[in-house]
């Protein structure tokens, strides 16, 4: 490795001027320069991360990132990569974990855990009329008679045909059963 006199800059043996100083390369590096000291850097915490929340997916992990950071709170997203690379080693690694300084961590909790409360006498929008549940889907057609037609359909050649499906557009409560439209 070659060394400029001048600067200090390290180089591959075959180039013979520096690219900072534009000065002629030597073998070994001179002992009167000093190398400079490595800054500090200042973007990674000083002090320990605990982990606030755990996410399935790296998407929602990002804007809850992002939602602390916009109000000034240091985050960073752990295992991304991982279940990013593959979506069942989130379960394995705990899920995608948003770290957090750890004198920001009630800080940071309560960030994410604001919920505005509904006005008084109104129900949520989705919501079961009848039993109030809020486990309830929104289903755009009938599936079983639109997959009974869609098989009977099936050619033999194994081409798919065409099937229209019967049209419901409805909402329907898991717990108790109710249909309705909005």
């Amino acid at each position: 490795m070659k060394y400029c006199p001048k600067c200090g800059c390290g180089h591959q043996d075959w180039v013979k001027l520096c690219s900072e100083c534009k000065t002629e390369l030597v073998d070994k590096f001179p002992p009167d320069i000093k190398t400079p000291p490595k800054e500090k850097n200042t973007s990674e915490p000083s002090e320990k991360l605990v982990p606030i929340a755990s996410f399935d997916y790296p998407e929602t992990a990002n804007l809850a990132s992002t939602k602390l950071e916009s109000e000034g709170i240091w985050s960073f997203v752990a295992n991304e990569h991982i279940v990013t690379a593959n979506r069942f080693y989130s379960y394995a690694v705990g899920g995608v974990k948003l770290m957090v300084r750890e004198s920001d961590a009630a800080e940071a909790t309560r960030i994410l855990n604001i919920v505005e409360p509904p006005p008084e006498n109104t129900l949520p929008e989705d919501v079961c009329p009848r039993c109030h549940s809020s486990k309830i889907r929104y289903e755009p057609y009938y599936t079983l008679p639109t997959y009974i037609l869609l098989i009977l359909t099936f050619p033999i050649n194994g081409s798919l045909g065409t099937t229209l499906p019967f049209i419901k557009r409805k909402w329907k409560c898991n717990t108790c059963g109710y249909q309705w439209k909005k």
